[in-house]
């Protein structure tokens, strides 16, 4: 049923004012007959007046003539009354014609306007009943594939990842709601069999699937022709367990990882984060790679474990912690530049290989552990923090710049230390602790105390 419309016919042709038009000419009319009948009264007054005045031959009864004269006069009175009741009749016909003609445009206008309203309604209406259609077919889809995921039948898990890779392909906006369905899936507690143990078909079954998610997200995440790009994602891996896990390329706006557990080699090389990322807590069981990989946020390695070493070349840090973190492999960041660090209390049990990195701002190895180090050609523009960090074995900074204040107070170094060729420039001394046996000399390069070359 369709609902009145709220909104009167113009002002200009409503009807009160057309009857105060038709009351304002019958007033007009009134007043010219009276007038042309007072006028009238005035000639006939006159006339008479005339034959009974002073100087004027009376007699006694009016003529012919005069009663012609008379005549002539009243009919040309009368037609000057019919004249102007003529003119008062036609202004009047032409303001009602033209009320009428305002009137029947403002009809026109009116039903043309109640017919776009309906219209409208209408249109409204289909796309409310479209959208409601879609969205009920859509999230009929998404639960079926949900329920689909927890079955107990790996080939019926399977299905269901295809049908929401095929949802977020063809329905940008549920692309988010997809990715954290499979990042819930894959967030599910499983324990991967061991290396050398036979798995048994279930536990082969569920791996598969779940390498099956973590290639329908990764393979969208990065912007390729083979497959769909789902750009600006968030990914939340809390505590999950990621088999293989290969990220490469991707870009993505932030990564919650924190207590994940990584089995077998892990990349990230090549990916581009805009938000931030937390790894606090997480084992990597082999080798990590995030070689040429931008972390335009914070990044966060708080109590990390990293059992088969990191590989960092090229990469770029605009923030990185890594608080009690274990590298038990060998370390290697190359080129990598690096703001905001901090790697207190971390325990570097490989060789540690920094060479040509830049760290933009202050960097702290307060209590840090260094097995082996190379800080070969490595530029410190902000401030560095080596206090009370051991240098167990090797630890060259040949090359290194020093271009704020630095200290290594309370630090522990073997024999095997060596600042040869390092050069300090900026502050003054006293804003710098340099280890035992080492100063700079006039000209800012690094010599043993005593040493006069």
């Amino acid at each position: 049923m369709t609902e009145p419309f709220p909104f009167p016919p113009p002002d200009p042709v409503d009807e009160p004012a057309r009857r105060h038009d038709l009351v304002d000419i019958r007033r007009a009319l009134a007043a010219t007959v009276v007038g042309v009948a007072l006028l009238l009264a005035c000639v006939i007054l006159a006339a008479l007046a005339a034959l009974g005045m002073p100087g004027v031959e009376r007699t006694g009864r009016l003529t012919v003539a005069d009663l012609f004269d008379l005549l002539k006069l009243a009919f040309a009175v009368v037609g000057g009354l019919g004249a102007v009741v003529a003119l008062v009749m036609a202004y009047r016909r032409q303001r009602i014609t033209e009320a009428e003609n305002l009137l029947a445009e403002a009809a026109q206008a009116h039903r043309q306007r109640a017919d776009e309203l309906t219209w409208q309604q209408h249109d409204r209406a289909a796309a409310d009943a479209r959208h409601d259609a879609t969205e009920r077919r859509l999230t009929e889809l998404y639960v079926a594939a949900a329920d689909q995921l927890g079955s107990d039948r790996a080939p019926v898990r399977l299905a269901g990842l295809y049908a929401l890779e095929r949802l977020a392909d063809t329905h940008p906006e549920h692309r988010q709601t997809v990715v954290n369905l499979l990042c819930a899936y894959l967030r599910m507690p499983w324990t991967p069999a061991a290396p050398d143990a036979p798995a048994a078909t279930d536990h082969r079954e569920e791996r598969e699937v779940r390498l099956t998610a973590q290639r329908v997200l990764t393979a969208h995440l990065r912007d390729t022709e083979t497959s769909a790009h789902w750009p600006d994602m968030d990914l939340d891996l809390t505590g999950a367990t990621l088999d293989g896990w290969r990220l490469t390329g991707a870009r993505v706006v932030g990564c919650r990882a924190a207590g994940a557990r990584f089995v077998g080699t892990a990349s990230f090389a090549g990916s581009v984060f805009a938000g931030p990322v937390d790894l606090t807590g997480a084992v990597f069981e082999e080798a990590a790679e995030v070689t040429g990989a931008f972390f335009n946020d914070a990044v966060t390695l708080d109590r990390a474990t990293f059992r088969d070493g990191l590989s960092a070349g090229l990469a770029l840090f605009a923030e990185l912690s890594a608080r009690d973190t274990l590298f038990e492999g060998p370390v290697g960041c190359r080129s990598a530049a690096i703001g905001r660090a901090t790697f207190a209390g971390a325990r570097f049990s490989g060789d540690a290989t920094w060479v040509g990195a830049t760290f933009a701002d202050l960097v702290t190895f307060g209590r840090a552990t260094f097995t082996a180090v190379s800080f070969e050609q490595t530029v410190f523009n902000g401030s560095a923090e080596f206090r009370a960090t051991k240098f167990e074995g090797q630890a060259d900074f040949a090359g290194a710049s020093f271009n704020e204040a630095v200290t290594f107070d309370a630090a522990r170094m073997t024999p095997a230390f060596s600042l040869e060729g390092a050069r300090s420039a900026g502050p003054a001394l006293h804003e710098r602790v340099w280890p035992a046996g080492w100063r700079p000399g006039s000209d800012g390069t690094f010599r043993r105390a005593g040493d006069n070359k």
